[in-house]
C-alpha cells in the first residue's frame, strides 16, 4: 500500500510539474486529483487503524476480566502518590471579535489535571508483586474507592505483566 501510494504521489507530483511547465490547467488539475484521492485514503485507513486498536484492546480488557486472576485490592498493600500537574492553555482561535486573532498560539491560562498513582504490593503463589497504574483523579478519591472496595486488580495467569485495575460502577 505504501509503496503505491509513493508510485501515486510521484507521477501526480511530475504531472503537475509539467502542467505548471507547459502551463496548460488541465495538466495541473489531472496531477491534483490523484493527490486527493491518496489523501483520502491515508485519512480513512488511519480512522480504519484507530478504531480497530480501540476495539482490540476493549477485546482484551475483557478477556483479562473473563479468564484473568481476579484479586481485591486492599489498603494495607497499596501506596499513592500524587502525579497531578498543570499545563497550559494555548490560544488556538483563528479568529476573535471577527478579526484575526494576534493572540493564536500564546499561553493564556493553565489547566490544573489531577491524577494519581496506585501503586499494589501483592504477595501470592508467585511471590512479591507490584502493580502500578495511573488513575484520572486525586488520590484522596483513590483512596477511598480501595477503602470501599471499588477497585479489582485482573490479573493474566501466564503472563504477569498484562494486568488492570478495574474501578467497579457503583
Amino acid at each position: 500500500m505504501k509503496l503505491l501510494t509513493n508510485i501515486i504521489s510521484l507521477i501526480a507530483g511530475l504531472t503537475i510539474i509539467f502542467g505548471i511547465y507547459s502551463g496548460k490547467f488541465i495538466w495541473i488539475l489531472i496531477g491534483v486529483i490523484p493527490l486527493l484521492i491518496i489523501v483520502a485514503i491515508i485519512f480513512l485507513e488511519q480512522r480504519k487503524i484507530a478504531g480497530n486498536t480501540v476495539a482490540l484492546m476493549t477485546k482484551e480488557i475483557e478477556q483479562l476480566k473473563r479468564s484473568g486472576e481476579k484479586i481485591s485490592v486492599d489498603l494495607d498493600n497499596c501506596e499513592f502518590k500524587d502525579s497531578s500537574y498543570s499545563q497550559d492553555i494555548i490560544d488556538e482561535r483563528m479568529t476573535r471579535f471577527s478579526h484575526i486573532n494576534l493572540d493564536y498560539g500564546k499561553v493564556i491560562g493553565q489547566e490544573h489535571i489531577d491524577q494519581s498513582l496506585l501503586i499494589y504490593n501483592y504477595s501470592g503463589s508467585n511471590g512479591s508483586e507490584k502493580f502500578i497504574q495511573a488513575f484520572p483523579f486525586g488520590k484522596e478519591y483513590l483512596k477511598v474507592n480501595v477503602i470501599r472496595n471499588q477497585i479489582i486488580l485482573y490479573v493474566d495467569r501466564y503472563d504477569r505483566t498484562k494486568y488492570i485495575f478495574d474501578l467497579k460502577s457503583e
